[in-house]
């Protein structure tokens, strides 16, 4: 089973190590998609969405970071306003990502997606 991990490193210092694949788990805040999950949010049109507001080009089998302030920032303002649009089934996965682009928003930092 293939998991999908969005990562939000914790700081500067975190970051240039996630960029060198050397950042450990402690460096990190991560959520993890299982094949199920990111089916339905795939199939949701989640990350068509955040590609749209995020400025992105998020795909299965694609690595990609956002990491312009005012995408990350985009993003966590308008999920918020569209949490449910998604499906009441995926609302409290919606929510853990938007959380992650508000601790990048908040630590200035970025949203990497290793799908």
């Amino acid at each position: 089973m293939k998991q999908r991990y969005i990562v939000v490193p914790k700081d500067t210092s975190a970051e240039k190590a996630l960029d060198y694949n050397e950042a450990t788990d402690e460096q990190l805040i991560q959520v993890i998609l299982d094949n199920e999950q990111f089916n339905s949010l795939y199939h949701s049109t989640f990350f068509e969405f955040i590609n749209d507001v995020g400025n992105a080009n998020i795909d299965d089998y694609e690595d990609l970071r956002i990491n312009e302030m005012k995408d990350i920032e985009n993003v966590h303002n308008v999920l918020s306003k569209n949490i449910n649009k998604f499906g009441t089934e995926n609302k409290s996965i919606v929510t853990e990502i938007m959380n992650l682009f508000k601790q990048a928003k908040e630590r200035k930092t970025s949203v990497w997606f290793y799908f």
